[in-house]
């Protein structure tokens, strides 16, 4: 779906005249890159809203983010493997990890919010 949607703005970008015929795969690729990451993303912060860990999914991002672009991350073979461990490894830091750090390593979140 990811790959229709980039396809789609990648080939009416064209047609308005905006990029080169020998320019669309790589614009397709890179909009399908964005339109994937819009989706993770968004999945994430919508589970942190509605389960009220908005503050430790900002954490969460932010580090996620930085060890994927120092490390290279794991490379699933498609988006929704990708999408499914992303997720899970979220779910798995929201429910047990930050719970067990916060309550052994006596972490007062006030002092973040000041």
């Amino acid at each position: 779906m990811t790959e229709y949607i980039a396809n789609m703005l990648t080939k009416n970008m064209y047609m308005d005249g905006l990029i080169k015929e020998s320019e669309e795969s790589i614009y397709s690729y890179s909009i399908q890159l964005i339109v994937e990451k819009i989706i993770g993303f968004s999945a994430i912060y919508m589970i942190a809203l509605f389960q009220g860990y908005f503050f430790e999914t900002v954490l969460f991002t932010i580090s996620l983010s930085n060890l994927r672009k120092c490390t290279g991350g794991y490379h699933a073979n498609s988006f929704r493997g990708c999408f499914i461990g992303t997720v899970s490894i979220y779910l798995i830091y929201i429910k047990l990890i930050y719970p067990y750090l916060l309550n052994n390593m006596k972490i007062n979140m006030i002092i973040f919010l000041v």
